[in-house]
């Protein structure tokens, strides 16, 4: 490819100078660069260099291309207004910097810079006398043209604020804007006006002319005023949008970890560790050239999803869970169209799910509930109704019927159920068997003592 590029090269007849270390083929372009080719075949074959596409916009190379162009030059096909002796009168809004193309839609920044070009002539006739009577021009003997005032005024303007009068002119936006120009000429030109003036010039004795000659003679003066004015436009839609991402550890196990990566909002997503990275792109960039002869070069963006990781695992979609063996040197590094954003990871160690034990099952009414509680941290811990604040362990007092013990962590309760006898039922048992062998005693001594009348 490169022998087949510099051949053509020589076929074809210098430019200015562009920073080919901001394109995808450096070497290209700057054989491109060091060639004889004309300026516009130059400028021709380094756009066609740079169309690869690109995982980040590259604003700076647009830049610079664009800031390069001839502004006085016209495009080619622009329309041209003329009025009196001012000529061909244009203007061209040819960029809004940084911006993007989507789907047909330009979007622009917070800040940025307005290119434009524009350009006039102004064509006043040369002056002229006659080279004798009766020949006249215009039916004037003589004419003379006289500048009296030439202004040629630029103004740009964002939704209708000004933002000045040069070819590239900074501009803030918080919303969609409307960027547009006037170029206004005004041509103030007096002109004298010469006629021939007829005179006796030879006269008999009785004084009476017998000649007429002719001489060219001031008129009048005429103060003649041309102006032209021309606009154009650019519609754009600003672009905001807040990036964000997060990396947090899950669980950590032996010499694996696994957290979970959630981002929102970017173009591209680079997540990276000391032996492993994971990024997502989800949008490649192209180069959109405009306006012939300039050759205006714009970045196109256009949706395409790319995933790759290299020493980890996977899964999900906007939320990823991640395993992988070292978290250490954790960075984020997000981009959207115009920005970069750098986040840290949250690497600490998650904490262990709280756990709570107790020495036993099954409890007496009022025995000891001897509670562990881990891990080893103040919990606030409830039962049968009362709250109270411990770390380790607890010792309570069983209470019939409460059987659930529970303590809480980052706002979930774990609990421990456990069993409490009542002491109620025993009792009765006691009671209706001591009854029933009272009573059977009695029986006994009565049938000894009157069996023999029973």
């Amino acid at each position: 490819m490169k022998n087949l590029l510099f051949l053509f090269l020589l076929l074809v007849p210098v430019a200015s100078a562009i920073d080919c270390s901001k394109t995808m083929h450096a070497d290209l372009c700057e054989q491109v660069m060091s060639s004889d080719a004309a300026s516009d075949e130059k400028e021709w074959l380094v756009t066609e260099l740079i169309q690869d596409r690109r995982n980040s916009p590259n604003h700076e190379f647009v830049y610079d291309w664009n800031t390069k162009v001839d502004t006085f030059l016209p495009p080619e096909g622009i329309t041209k207004y003329s009025s009196g002796f001012i000529k061909d009168s244009w203007l061209k809004l040819l960029a809004v910097m940084p911006s993007f193309l989507e789907n047909d839609t330009l979007y622009v920044n917070d800040t940025g810079e307005l290119l434009s070009a524009y350009n006039h002539r102004i064509e006043i006739p040369p002056d002229y006398r006659s080279p004798g009577y009766p020949q006249t021009k215009d039916g004037d003997c003589a004419t003379y043209y006289h500048l009296v005032e030439h202004t040629a005024v630029f103004d740009a303007f964002n939704n209708h604020a000004y933002l000045g009068s040069s070819h590239l002119v900074n501009y803030t936006a918080n919303c969609d804007a409307e960027f547009s120009g006037r170029y206004d000429i005004l041509l103030r030109t007096d002109i004298d006006h010469w006629k021939w003036n007829k005179y006796c010039c030879a006269k008999n004795k009785k004084g009476k002319c017998t000649k007429y000659c002719y001489t060219c003679k001031f008129s009048y003066t005429q103060h003649k005023v041309d102006n032209v004015t021309v606009t154009d436009k650019i519609g754009t839609k600003h672009f905001k949008q807040n990036m964000t991402a997060s990396f947090s550890l899950l669980d950590q196990y032996e010499n694996t970890s696994k957290g979970k990566l959630k981002a929102g909002n970017f173009s591209s997503l680079h997540l990276e560790f000391a032996e492993s990275n994971f990024t997502e792109y989800n949008y490649v960039y192209t180069l959109n050239r405009s306006i012939p002869l300039h050759n205006i070069l714009t970045v196109k963006a256009e949706k395409l999803n790319r995933k790759s990781a290299r020493n980890l695992n996977f899964i999900g979609n906007e939320t990823y869970i991640m395993t992988l063996k070292n978290t250490s040197n954790c960075t984020i590094t997000l981009q959207d169209h115009f920005s970069t954003k750098n986040l840290p990871c949250n690497l600490t160690a998650p904490e262990p799910d709280a756990v709570i034990e107790t020495d036993k099952t099954s409890y007496d009414d009022n025995e000891t509930i001897h509670v562990t509680m881990m891990p080893d941290k103040e919990f606030n811990l409830t039962y049968a109704g009362k709250n109270y604040t411990a770390s380790g362990s607890i010792n309570l007092k069983a209470e019939y019927p409460h059987n659930r013990i529970s303590i809480f962590q980052k706002g979930k309760e774990i609990s421990k159920v456990i069993q409490v006898k009542d002491k109620q039922p025993w009792n009765v048992l006691l009671s209706v068997t001591m009854f029933g062998g009272l009573n059977y005693i009695l029986v006994g001594i009565v049938r000894k003592t009157w069996g023999g009348l029973l």
